[in-house]
């Protein structure tokens, strides 16, 4: 048996037969894990916290085979305060990440975008929607599922401001034709609507909104057709 220290965030969990629940961590030093996490009669006396999301903790962790375990953890920094729709925002996140990441793969540079989103909802107040589409993006460059948001796919020229291109999953942008403009106008972005994307630059409601819409077509393709239950949370005008 080996005995790890880790530190991590709970991304879900439910109950795991008695004194026992069943967690997703997303943690620094190994990505996602799934691990059981135990309360003995001792540790309920000394009033050992319960574990909530969006809480920083040092995990002490316990392998044996192939079986992770959890009987200690504290906190290692104060929990981000989030409410109403931050907190719907934040549940986004972790429900993203819970579906995309593989478990044991390790990938520091989302554990501080996903850390760094946090801290951002905390203060946003009308941008919550410009926080998601940041960490989005760059969840899918992490992934190794860029947008090519500059240049064309089958050519490779630059994407031009004032023509219109269709967003082609595994490949690209291409110039959108008159039988797609009309029949899948849901997949076609205007060149400069694009160029903003790529620069993080949401200014216009319109980019927003094409924003909004390209990382659902994106996410789709991971996903796959099982819908995102944090989605639900929102009000209906954000849907």
């Amino acid at each position: 048996m080996t005995v790890e220290l880790v530190s991590g965030y709970v991304l879900h969990q439910r109950p795991y037969r008695e004194n026992s629940t069943l967690v997703d961590l997303f943690t620094k030093e190994q990505g996602r894990l799934k691990v059981i996490c135990k309360t003995s009669k001792k540790q309920k006396r000394q009033t050992l916290p319960t574990l909530q999301p969006f809480v920083s903790y040092w995990l002490q962790l316990k392998k044996q085979q192939t079986l992770l375990s959890c009987y200690q953890w504290e906190t290692n920094a104060s929990p981000f305060k989030l409410n109403g729709d931050t907190l719907y925002c934040a549940f986004y996140l972790n429900e993203l990440l819970y579906r995309l990441l593989p478990t044991h793969d390790t990938s520091t540079d989302i554990f501080q975008l996903y850390t760094q989103t946090l801290s951002s909802l905390t203060i946003a107040k009308n941008t919550l929607d410009i926080v998601l589409r940041r960490f989005e993006k760059q969840l899918l460059i992490a992934l190794g599922y860029g947008l090519p948001l500059l240049y064309e796919a089958e050519s490779d020229a630059f994407i031009e401001p004032a023509k219109v291109y269709c967003f082609v999953p595994e490949l690209g942008f291409i110039k959108a034709t008159k039988k797609e403009l009309s029949q899948q106008a849901y997949r076609c972005f205007p060149g400069r609507e694009l160029l903003a994307i790529a620069e993080d630059n949401y200014l216009q409601k319109s980019t927003r909104q094409s924003a909004k819409r390209l990382m659902r077509l994106a996410l789709r393709e991971l996903l796959g057709d099982k819908p995102l239950n944090s989605r639900a949370l929102f009000p209906v005008k954000r849907k």
